[in-house]
């Protein structure tokens, strides 16, 4: 996956798109699941693991037209 998402936007798409393939980066900040319980943020402070949820619902209701190969979600 990691050499997959090193493509960004305007350069050349993964060469597995041609099969069919599509990646997405999904890069949140801290998420209040059990793996980030080391960090010193409380879970008000961390991204909902629902909203990242729903950035994956959406990809995957992506039609075949469409690519959004990355994904950067920030707490408000």
């Amino acid at each position: 996956m990691a050499a997959l998402t090193q493509f960004r936007p305007g350069s050349q798409t993964p060469p597995v798109e041609a099969d069919g393939v599509r990646a997405l980066a999904i890069c949140p900040g801290f998420v209040d699941t059990p793996m980030a319980s080391s960090s010193s943020l409380g879970g008000e402070q961390m991204i909902q693991p629902a909203d990242v949820a729903e950035v994956v619902r959406m990809a995957l209701r992506l039609g075949a037209t469409a690519r959004v190969p990355e994904v950067l979600i920030e707490i408000t």
